[in-house]
Parts: C-alpha cells; sequence; structure tokens
C-alpha cells in the first residue's frame, strides 16, 4: 500500500490558468530538494508531513468532495511514486491535474495519466 507524506488536502477553485474556476481538490504532498525561493508553498519542505495518508484515503477526500479535478502537487510531487494514486483516481473517473517544477521524471501508464500538467520550472 502506498502511503504520501500530505502537507494538506483542501478543497477549493482552481484559481490559475486554463482551469480557472473548476472545483478542485487540492493534495499538497510533503518534500521537495529543490527549495526554490519564489516557491508559495514552503511549508511543503520547510516541516514535517502534517500527515501520512494512503491511496484509499486521499480517493475518499477527493470523492467526499465533489471535486471536478484533483490536483497533486507540493513541494515536488513527483519525487514520490503517484502511479497508485493516480490510477486509483483515473478509476474513479477523476480528472487529474499536476503542478510540478519538472525536475523529476513524470511517471504515467495506461491506467493512470495526468489528464493536465502544470509545469513551474
Amino acid at each position: 500500500m502506498s502511503i504520501y507524506p500530505t502537507t494538506e488536502t483542501f478543497l477549493s477553485v482552481q484559481g490559475e490558468g486554463m482551469h480557472m474556476g473548476r472545483r478542485a481538490y487540492f493534495i499538497r504532498l510533503f518534500g521537495c530538494p529543490i527549495r526554490c525561493p519564489w516557491c508559495d508553498s514552503k511549508d511543503s519542505w520547510a516541516r514535517k508531513a502534517s500527515e501520512e495518508l494512503g491511496v484509499s484515503d486521499l480517493a475518499r477526500r477527493v470523492e467526499i468532495s465533489g471535486a471536478e479535478i484533483a490536483v497533486i502537487t507540493g513541494g515536488e510531487p513527483c519525487m514520490h511514486d503517484l502511479l497508485p494514486l493516480l490510477a486509483k483516481l483515473n478509476s474513479m473517473k477523476v480528472a487529474c491535474h499536476l503542478e510540478t517544477s519538472g525536475i523529476f521524471p513524470i511517471c504515467e501508464t495506461v491506467e493512470a495519466k495526468f489528464s493536465w500538467v502544470a509545469l513551474s520550472p
């Protein structure tokens, strides 16, 4: 079972880009070795994870929220194995968005794909 260190999870409205205004459930994962000085989520790397959540816990939160999309962000989310979480959310027909620095590979499979990737190098 995959466990993800999280900084926070919350329902909000996507405030940026092409998907602005859509109901989104944000999954902010903990950890980032890059530590960009302009980072708007330094809590995701400046302290310890607030929770350790499994795939089923995160999927349940997304489902209960009723959000149109799930945004997986961080820190740097791609430093974690996102395939189990992505596969579960895809099986639930949830559109998954990724916010990444692009430093780590973006891993996908046929069963586990992102519908949107925001690259912020």
